[in-house]
């Protein structure tokens, strides 16, 4: 990445390796090419060409270098349960039922394998708590918590439909007073997207 920022003379007191590897990595995370990035975020982020520009190359260089980065990992995976029917296929028999805890730590790729690898079968289980999302820094999307729980209360039945949300509200961990200074300062942050308040078993 560094070499890539040297040769398209990018100052290294403003655009940091980090930055650009953090900035490269959210977009893979969103399942982003460089003009899908650029696209979505050249009209707002007067930064967006240059990243691009080094996302364009880094990728490049990966390729002739027959290399992977962290993230690719995950999107190479993706890409051969999605594109090779014998593949998926392969793993949905190896694979019957699904758990996922930390749920609102997902992002939208991990949520695609999910998906691919679960089908319509509905032998799948998540767990998660959208008062506990901290790694929206390395990509996580706790939208996806919350869409995926609003499609299971829908009025009409889940999507699937049998698909169900099950609140667990009861916190055998903590006393009454911690909870309620937790959600008297979550409540104004969160609003009405968090999934009520915690309740204490504990009462001292």
């Amino acid at each position: 990445l560094k070499q890539c920022m040297h040769e398209l003379n990018l100052s290294s007191d403003y655009f940091t390796p980090r930055v650009v590897k953090s900035r490269i990595s959210d977009a893979k995370n969103k399942l982003q090419d460089p003009d899908a990035l650029l696209k979505e975020r050249q009209r707002f982020d007067p930064d967006a060409r240059e990243i691009a520009r080094v996302y364009r190359l880094y990728e490049q260089k990966l390729r002739s270098s027959n290399a992977l980065d962290f993230d690719d990992l995950e999107d190479k995976a993706l890409g051969l349960l999605r594109d090779h029917a014998e593949v998926l296929a392969r793993w949905r028999e190896d694979v019957q039922a699904i758990l996922v805890d930390e749920f609102q730590d997902t992002n939208k790729r991990q949520l695609e394998i999910l998906k691919l690898l679960n089908g319509e079968r509905g032998c799948a289980t998540y767990v998660g708590d959208d008062k506990q999302s901290i790694y929206r820094f390395r990509g996580a999307e706790v939208s996806l918590f919350r869409e995926l729980k609003q499609r299971c209360e829908a009025p009409q039945g889940g999507n699937p439909p049998q698909a169900r949300a099950q609140s667990l509200k009861l916190s055998y961990r903590a006393h009454r007073e911690l909870l309620q200074g937790l959600n008297a300062l979550l409540r104004p942050a969160l609003g009405q997207q968090a999934d009520g308040d915690l309740e204490a078993h504990r009462q001292e």
